[in-house]
């Protein structure tokens, strides 16, 4: 909900929704708003509630336990509509935000009926039942919801459903792709199981043993004690019993031995006879993991690990950590490189060419909103575009940043890292000065521009 609010607060391009909450009473539970250790939650329902209702949206809640619902939910809660409710706290919530009455008519027997008609209707309402009460009609008044036609009711089949939310702003279809190829699990984690958490340890202790495989006297023995140095650590985190530990490293290496990523292994002796002594070697079903691994990972959606620029929430993959590791060899093809900066640039060149119309056309807010992240956008489509078009068992770059640095690193953009931090303060700094929206639009204008003409200068001579 806060990613909603933010981006209505901000942006006129949204869909007008309803949003369906189910269990609020959780969301704004009354005890926990109101504990005194707790001052951060003061103005928490207001927060949350009132951009929603003043942009339009429309707003359907359901709540399990009403009683325990802060008073000031009701604020927004205009239409109420109860289940049967035979709890005396939520009782007595209703009674009094619903309006429901005790006393049965008027007149003077009427105190001494006593009979509490609403009450006990909402006490022994069935299912399909409901009590009702609406902002335009001050009375509550009973009613029933027709089930009938909804049980009967086939469901849509896929095209619909797509056609249907793609009405409503949703590319479902996309965003089921997404989640699948993200869901996909890859060689490793089917055949490890409860022990995924250690396919990197295992991983490492593969790679350390099959340079020396070939040699032999790799025994059970001393692979499960070599085993257990590399998933020692993760270990434990689990537990700090060395029972529990050793049972960890023995499962680990039953499976390694049973999908085949160690094989036995019965080297030559001198004579030219094979030893009677197993030993073992790496299998090639180790490699095949990798290779699965790899193609997973490049079919998936790529996670972009930026750092958040304070302030303004720009996106930044100029803010690298050059103490961190990076692969030593990295591959890189540089006919592929070039021919993606040139679209690239192309784009971003057009991109400088609508702020500039934005601004003839005095659309500053715009303008501003275009270029905030023009650069960052850059560098992110042409790490995409490169990323995609590599073969998966060359590509290194696992990151914006790190492509990024490569890039700086070897000449392969006109720009230093310095450069690049220094645009983007730059333009922190335009947004948090108290200039003219006109005086913001046009001086952000001209730092994309410098960038924009240095990435093309260079384009065009390479």
């Amino acid at each position: 909900m806060s990613k909603f609010i933010h981006y209505i607060n901000h942006s006129h391009e949204y869909y007008k929704k309803i949003l369906c909450i189910p269990n609020i009473d959780i969301f704004f539970d009354q005890q926990y708003i109101d504990n005194s250790y707790n001052p951060i939650n003061y103005g928490k329902i207001d927060k949350l509630l009132a951009p929603l209702i003043q942009n339009g949206f429309g707003l359907i809640f359901s709540a399990n336990q009403i009683r325990y619902l802060h008073p000031n939910v009701f604020n927004y809660l205009r239409n109420i509509i109860t289940f049967q409710a035979t709890d005396s706290r939520d009782i007595a919530v209703l009674k009094n935000k619903m309006h429901l009455q005790e006393l049965h008519g008027t007149g003077y027997y009427s105190t001494k009926r006593n009979n509490t008609y609403q009450i006990e209707y909402l006490m022994t309402m069935r299912n399909h039942e409901v009590i009702m009460i609406r902002d335009d009609i001050f009375q509550p008044f009973p009613a029933e919801i027709d089930t009938k036609k909804m049980l009967k009711m086939l469901p849509f089949s896929d095209e619909r459903i797509y056609e249907y939310m793609e009405g409503q702003g949703y590319n479902l279809k996309q965003l089921e792709q997404k989640l699948l190829a993200t869901l996909k699990r890859t060689i490793f984690e089917k055949d490890f199981g409860i022990y995924a958490e250690f396919i990197e340890d295992i991983k490492n202790f593969l790679n350390s043993i099959r340079i020396v495989h070939n040699i032999g006297n790799l025994s059970e023995h001393t692979l499960k004690n070599e085993l257990m140095k590399y998933i020692s650590p993760r270990a434990s985190k689990r537990t700090s019993n060395i029972k529990k530990k050793k049972t960890i490293r023995n499962d680990i290496f039953q499976i390694l031995l049973k999908q085949g990523y160690l094989e036995e292994n019965h080297p030559p002796m001198a004579s030219g006879s094979q030893s009677i002594r197993t030993s073992y070697k790496i299998g090639d079903y180790y490699q095949r993991a990798l290779d699965d691994e790899a193609q997973t990972k490049m079919n998936q959606p790529i996670n972009i690990d930026v750092e958040i620029i304070e302030g303004n929430g720009q996106y930044n993959p100029f803010g690298v950590n050059t103490a961190e590791e990076h692969p030593q060899e990295t591959f890189f093809d540089d006919s592929i490189f070039r021919k993606e900066l040139s679209d690239k640039t192309v784009d971003v060149v057009f991109d400088l060419f609508e702020m500039y119309k934005y601004n003839q056309d005095q659309k500053f807010e715009k303008a501003l909103d275009h270029g905030e992240n023009l650069m960052n956008r850059f560098f992110t489509k042409l790490y995409n575009a490169y990323t995609q078009k590599v073969r998966a068992n060359k590509l290194k770059f696992d990151k914006v940043t790190h492509f990024v640095e490569y890039l700086v690193k070897n000449n392969k953009i006109p720009f230093t890292m310095s450069d690049l931090r220094g645009y983007i303060k730059k333009i922190k700094q335009i947004f948090s000065d108290e200039l003219n929206i006109e005086i913001k639009a046009c001086d952000l204008y001209e730092i994309v521009s410098l960038f924009c003409a240095k990435l093309q200068n260079y384009v065009d001579h390479n």
